[in-house]
């Protein structure tokens, strides 16, 4: 059929239709140039804590992490992560007229606790201006007793004496209650000297100049001594590879959440 159309067609168009094809080949793949150019800046970033889609996570403002920050809400990966535990966990973790203790509380999770309804939430933190409590984690001047939920992130790695904090969080607690506690972990033992104080020193270390020690697997037998139950979550228990990956979860050392129980 080709073949008796070429025969049949006049001369003068053949060049015409030669030209025609060229220029609808270039339109069309000027026009998928376009539309991939489109797709690069469709929503590939999931943020729950804000429940935001965006093209990309900004990259860490300190340390330059590549995809670390989510662009409206600020929240970093742990801060994902750690929400996304709590939205698993919210029936056992939040009963009603339940009572929260949250320490160096972090600016884009405090609207999440604060609109759970009949949880009465209080902050605290060494300085003032960041929580309604100012509060030395290894003196709580609180009554025994006086919580059902503690969460505390990212704050054991800066106290001296951690031993008595974890005591402290252990006592202030209900029988029944729960602390989520985060801290860095970077080895399988916990690394730490007293007598290593140059900022400079601890950075390289300990992985940054206020902390005074790298933590390791092994800090469940410090929770468990001072009285703990500790369940040890992984972020493969938290989240599946696809969810690991829109929402930014995964960050060298904030894999871990151990959930302690009072019994």
């Amino acid at each position: 059929m080709n073949i008796q159309i070429r025969q049949w067609m006049p001369q003068g168009w053949r060049p015409f239709l030669r030209g025609l094809r060229r220029r609808l080949r270039a339109a069309f793949y000027a026009s998928r140039s376009a539309i991939l150019a489109r797709l690069a800046f469709l929503p590939r970033r999931y943020c729950p804590v804000c429940d935001t889609f965006s093209p990309r996570f900004q990259d860490h403002p300190i340390n330059g992490r590549a995809c670390a920050r989510c662009p409206r809400c600020g929240s970093l990966e742990r801060h994902r992560l750690v929400h996304r535990f709590f939205t698993l966990k919210r029936e056992q973790l939040f009963r009603p007229n339940d009572r929260m203790l949250h320490f160096a509380p972090e600016r884009c999770l405090v609207p999440y606790f604060e609109s759970i309804p009949s949880l009465e939430y209080e902050t605290a933190d060494l300085n003032g201006k960041k929580a309604h409590l100012v509060i030395d984690v290894t003196d709580i001047p609180l009554p025994d007793r006086s919580f059902d939920l503690v969460y505390c992130s990212h704050v054991l790695e800066h106290v001296n004496d951690d031993i008595t904090a974890m005591s402290e969080l252990y006592r202030i607690l209900k029988p029944g209650g729960s602390a989520v506690i985060l801290v860095p972990i970077i080895d399988a033992a916990t690394y730490e000297d007293p007598d290593i104080t140059d900022p400079n020193e601890r950075a390289r270390l300990f992985g940054q100049h206020d902390h005074v020690r790298r933590y390791g697997l092994d800090i469940v037998t410090r929770l468990s001594a001072a009285g703990f139950n500790v369940q040890l979550f992984s972020i493969t228990d938290i989240a599946g590879e696809d969810e690991i990956e829109i929402m930014g979860l995964d960050c060298p050392g904030c894999r871990e959440i151990f959930l302690c129980s009072k019994h």
